[in-house]
């Protein structure tokens, strides 16, 4: 209750509310606001009573305001003493207890979070009364209820935390307009996307990170006026403040229009502060090197002040946005400015991944940061795998991806032949690499819990969850294994082409299918589309099999009556069939649909390894090609629509002109 009446009493005076009485309890100014302006000096006893006394008769200024406007204190003096007041409450607070531990929730929120509450509660006691009648199809119905009302009951839960990051920046234009007096600079603070929302927890462990680059923009990275005029610059520098979401992130840029920043100077001090050597600062890139701001204790101020010198900064920084699972980067051009960005997650809570396995160990790894995932079967290993700098790099698309091996990671010794792998390739910041795991099993919503310290201290995990099953499951943390295993270790190198004989020769993906025994392929980019057709909606034009497919007719290709002469004939009933189907066209004037057994992947094929002496058999196989270890017969899709009569676009367009806007609109789709 103390506790309680003296935040009442600091919410009060910081709200610009005096006690309502009337002469004002001047006595809790000694602990407060007023009694630390009196001990300083700043104002006495008495001045501090007439301020409240204006507060009591209806003056609804805040106190501070008060005295400033009388010229009996400064702002900076009023905004220390609350700084004073707020340290010296939170010693006075029973542990666990906060001053931003509340929180404002919508009205119509909170009604809806109770009405589905309320649905569970009904739900529940139906799934109780199936259970005991031993009603099985009841069960699984009231199941199926039950998840969709605890996913329902979830989202709304989540967004209860959700508040504007605005928040988190409230205070910068004040701590701009301090650190500009301070440096003697005239600066433009610009605010975007204000709007955008993120978990309470993630806004408070932004909010100093935040302060902290915006007074480094300031006292760093922009110049006095004389040098924006010298350089050519508006007198008034610019500092934007911007946030986006992308996906299940959000990305905070400080961006200023400054000098930049100068790889030599922070070499120079890194290498006078013993952080690098002069023969390691050679061998880095411009990016490595500002990087290098990062490190604990560096610093090239070259002294003091309110606001800079004490090597306390980006690397604090750095920590605070990997402590909520985020990534902080630097973008720096000489002359033109720099941009500090933060990705961060939207909420901590929750988050969607995927489970992998490794040996026999279960980990999840946030879908957030997952780009692909690439399977690799042992004969490929070892044709897309390289040894480069002593580390394992994979092929990937004519460019050098690095990788990191669960099995290394965690420091397993098993040596048992893997049968495939699947390299899960992440993203962090903007360095993409791939983790190489045995196998991915599903991809499921995870609750994220806290590890302990001796977890935490390895430094590859961001906290732990319980599977289904009871499990527990490590979560890994991206970031770190990047920073750790990838970045500085020269392994950068996924912009690099490859350069090896392979990336000489023309390559290009095929469409691989069956039909009956034989294995078909179709080239890319002569495919639009993979469709499942219902084998009731076949029709027959004459003796030519259609389908009605987007406001027009589509001819059907019975592949196996055409490669295969042992394939069952097509006939003419398909009720109860499902047919897959690829559309393909040519130079987008003609389409046809051709009629498959079953569809297994897309492949990579060397163009001067086909095989055209096949071509000569059958005049509807272009060549044969080997793709997976095995034979492959590459259609020639000019002579299946001559074969299947398809007409031009053109033509169509003639015809039937009501019909054009549906052939456009499905060219665009595709």
């Amino acid at each position: 209750p103390a506790s309680a009446a003296l935040l009442a009493r600091l919410e009060a005076f910081r709200d610009g509310t005096a006690p309502a009485a009337d002469e004002p309890d001047v006595s809790i100014t000694r602990n407060l606001i007023g009694g630390i302006l009196a001990a300083s000096g700043i104002a006495t006893e008495q001045q501090i009573t007439e301020a409240l006394i204006d507060q009591s008769k209806g003056d609804t200024r805040r106190l501070g305001d008060i005295l400033v406007a009388k010229g009996i204190s400064t702002t900076d003096a009023i905004n220390n003493a609350i700084a004073t007041s707020v340290k010296d409450l939170g010693a006075a607070l029973p542990a666990g207890t906060s001053l931003d531990s509340s929180i404002r929730i919508d009205l119509d929120m909170l009604d809806g979070i109770v009405s589905t509450v309320g649905e569970l509660v009904l739900t529940r006691n139906q799934l109780v009364q199936a259970v005991h009648d031993g009603n099985t199809q009841a069960i699984t119905r009231r199941t199926n209820e039950l998840a969709y009302i605890t996913s329902d009951l979830q989202e709304r839960a989540l967004r209860t935390r959700m508040q504007p990051i605005e928040g988190a920046w409230r205070n910068l234009p004040r701590v701009v307009r301090d650190a500009s007096k301070v440096t003697a600079k005239k600066v433009e603070l610009i605010t975007r996307g204000e709007g955008i929302e993120l978990d309470r927890t993630i806004i408070d462990a932004i909010r100093d990170p935040l302060v902290h680059l915006v007074r480094n923009a300031i006292d760093h990275g922009l110049e006095t006026p004389a040098q924006r005029v010298e350089a050519g610059k508006p007198e008034v520098g610019t500092l934007l403040l911007a946030a986006s979401q992308q996906g299940g992130h959000v990305v905070v840029e400080v961006t200023d229009d400054g000098k930049g920043i100068d790889p030599a100077v922070i070499g120079r001090a890194a290498v006078a502060k013993g952080l690098v050597r002069e023969d390691q600062l050679a061998s880095m890139s411009s990016q490595e090197i500002i990087d290098l701001i990062m490190a604990p204790g560096f610093s090239t101020a070259a002294s003091v002040t309110t606001i800079s010198g004490r090597g306390v900064g980006m690397d604090v920084v750095a920590s605070n946005v990997q402590a909520v699972h985020g990534a902080f980067e630097i973008q720096s051009r000489l002359g033109k400015g720099t941009t500090f960005r933060l990705t961060i997650p939207l909420t901590l809570a929750i988050v969607p991944a995927l489970v992998v396995g490794c040996r026999s160990q279960t980990f999840a790894i946030p879908q957030a940061s997952v780009l692909e995932l690439v399977r690799l079967k042992a004969d490929d290993i070892a044709s897309e795998m390289d040894i480069i700098q002593g580390a394992r790099v994979l092929r990937l698309r004519e460019h050098l991806l690095p990788l990191v091996d669960l099995d290394d990671l965690l420091g397993i010794t098993n040596t048992d032949a893997r049968p495939s792998i699947t390299v899960v390739v992440a993203q962090s910041g903007d360095q993409p690499y791939g983790i190489v795991v045995d196998h991915v099993t599903k991809a499921e919503e995870i609750v994220v819990k806290a590890v302990s310290p001796e977890v935490q201290e390895a430094g590859f995990y961001a906290g732990a969850t319980v599977m289904g099953d009871g499990s527990p499951a490590l979560i890994l943390d991206l970031a770190s294994i990047s920073r750790k295993c990838i970045r500085g270790s020269g392994l950068e190198l996924d912009r690099r082409a490859v350069s090896d004989r392979s990336a000489e020769k023309e390559t290009m993906a095929v469409l691989v299918s069956q039909v009956g025994s034989i294995r078909v392929g179709v080239r890319s980019s002569d495919v639009e589309r993979l469709e499942k057709i219902d084998g009731a909606a076949v029709e027959f034009s004459g003796t030519k099999a259609v389908v009605q497919y987007r406001d027009r007719l589509l001819p059907l290709v019975f592949l196996g009556t055409l490669i295969d002469p042992l394939h069952p004939a097509a006939g003419t009933n398909f009720e109860g069939r499902s047919l897959r189907v690829i559309i393909t066209s040519e130079r987008r004037e003609k389409s046809v649909g051709l009629v498959v057994d079953r569809v297994h992947d897309v492949l990579q094929a060397v163009v001067d390894e086909i095989d055209t002496d096949t071509a000569e058999r059958n005049r509807y196989v272009e060549g044969s090609v080997v793709l997976d270890g095995l034979v492959t017969e590459l259609l020639d899709v000019s002579s299946l629509l001559a074969e299947s009569g398809a007409e031009s676009a053109e033509s169509r367009s003639q015809s039937t002109p009501l019909h054009a806007a549906s052939d456009t609109r499905q060219e665009v789709t595709s």
